[in-house]
């Protein structure tokens, strides 16, 4: 191979190495400044509550309500969330809680059992009117709108 080509070939792998070392600075640089942004923005766990819990270790309440089990999993008020909360809750049979309504929408997600949902719309909030009936059954979702009378 003339000498010509093999200096090409040197020159090329010398401009490779400078470019591999260049993207690798930026990469580096690109993974700090990733990093960076996030611990900016996520806020410290101020409560000293672990991220991972064991939901047999945590409170369990009934709310005076007989045949209910309720467990805070995360939640505003314990855990610094600002918007979410996430419950375990068991009833036993025939259990249920009282009529009422709530200022945020709600997710229920039924593992196991069967019940009846009783639902009225939010359009009269001093007469929600008759609520109607929904079966509920395992592994099924429902969702409750705002304001709905449940």
């Amino acid at each position: 191979m003339p000498d010509c080509c093999e200096n090409n070939q040197s020159i090329q792998l010398q401009r490779l190495s400078k470019l591999w070392q260049i993207n690798m600075g930026f990469f580096h640089y690109l993974v700090f400044l990733i990093a960076l942004l996030f611990f900016a923005t996520v806020e410290p766990n101020s409560h000293g509550v672990p991220i991972v819990r064991n939901i047999n270790e945590l409170a369990q309440d009934s709310y005076g309500i007989p045949g209910l089990s309720h467990i805070t999993i995360a939640g505003s008020v314990l855990h610094g969330f600002k918007e979410v909360e996430v419950w375990l809750e068991t009833f036993a049979p025939g259990a249920a809680t009282p009529i009422h309504r709530h200022s945020c929408e709600e997710v229920f997600v039924v593992l196991k059992g069967t019940g009846t949902l009783y639902l009225a719309s939010n359009s009269d909030p001093k007469h929600p009117g008759s609520p109607q009936e929904f079966p509920i059954l395992s592994n099924s979702t429902f969702h409750i709108p705002v304001n709905d009378v449940h």
